[in-house]
This record gives C-alpha cells, structure tokens and sequence, in this order.
C-alpha cells in the first residue's frame, strides 16, 4: 500500500511539474559559454596564466632536448659496449643527473601552477554564480516564473519553455566582474 502511495504522489507531481507553464529553462552550459562576463572571466583567467605556460613549455622543450641528447649518448654507450671511454660515461651521467634535476623542477612547477589555476577558477567560479544566483531570483519575478531551472536534467524539454537567451541578455546587462577580475589580476 505505501509503494503505491509514493508511486501516485510521484506521478502526481510529474504531471503537476508538466503542466506548468510558468517554469523557465536555462541552458547553463549557453550561458557560461556565451555570455559575456564568463567570457571576460575565462579570458582573465588565462591572461593570468599564460606566462606560467609559456614558461612551462620552455621547460618542457627543454626536457625533450635532453632526452634527445641522452639517447644519442645512450646509443654510443651501447655500440662501445666492449670499451666506452670513461669521457663519454662522464658526459652521459652528467647531462642525466642535469636531466633528473631540470625533470624534477618541471614537474614541482606544473604541480604549483595546476593548484594554482584551480584556485583562481574556483574563486571565479564562486564570485559568478554568487552573481548568476542573484540575476536568476530578479530575473524570475520580471518573467513571472514559479522556477527557473537548468536543462541538464530533463530528457525533453518543450521550446517554449526556454529563456536561455533572455536570460543571458540580463546576465550580460547585470552581471558585473570587473571586480572579480581585479582580485584574480592579484592573487
């Protein structure tokens, strides 16, 4: 008797939540793809980063050139297996204690900059949807809608029920981050 009950009351607020026309639907992904100022954030971000990276991939061009380097040694190392020259064994350990060495700062630099970069995402992250929580309450009540919900958890939804658009031409006009860039531009 209790299974039927939940299963009724289940259906029941499915068919209520179909037949009401006051909700609005929101692609979230529309709007931190196209709206502006989760552009202006994405784009700050990697303005942030971007010599970090930069710095990255000369260090990892670097590393290449070495393993490159290394492999030619290792190579005359093995065609004189009889009698390599202790200059050529000397040559070889050093450029891999340089190479172990330069491998080492890599990889504590990417650690330092991937923690970095998603501490700044996280708090860009935090700042816009603190934002977009806001719009979202004002942009409801000017709508009329009893709920504006997001179109990743519905199978189908129905046209008519989408504001996306509209709803990223508020964020656009509402959404401020110039602070928010201010405060990544200094972290």
């Amino acid at each position: 008797m209790k299974k039927t009950v939940v299963l009724l009351s289940s259906l029941f607020a499915t068919t209520v939540f179909a037949d009401s026309s006051n909700v609005g639907v929101v692609s979230l992904d529309k709007v931190l793809t196209t709206s502006k100022p989760s552009t202006l954030l994405y784009n700050a971000v990697a303005d942030k980063f971007a010599p970090v990276e930069s710095q990255l991939s000369v260090m990892n061009s670097k590393l290449d050139g070495e393993e490159s380097a290394l492999s030619i040694l290792a190579n005359q190392l093995k065609s004189n297996k009889n009698k390599p020259s202790e200059g050529l064994k000397k040559d070889f350990s050093s450029k891999y204690s340089a190479y172990l060495n330069d491998l080492q700062q890599f990889k504590q630099a990417y650690k330092e900059y991937k923690y970095a970069k998603e501490q700044v995402k996280d708090y860009a992250n935090i700042e816009f949807f603190k934002q977009l929580n806001s719009i979202s309450q004002d942009f409801s009540k000017t709508k009329q809608l009893s709920a504006l919900v997001t179109d990743e958890n519905f199978i189908y939804v129905d046209h008519a029920m989408d504001v996306t658009d509209s709803y990223i031409d508020a964020v656009n006009k509402k959404v401020d981050v110039t602070t928010v860039i201010n405060q990544i531009n200094k972290m």
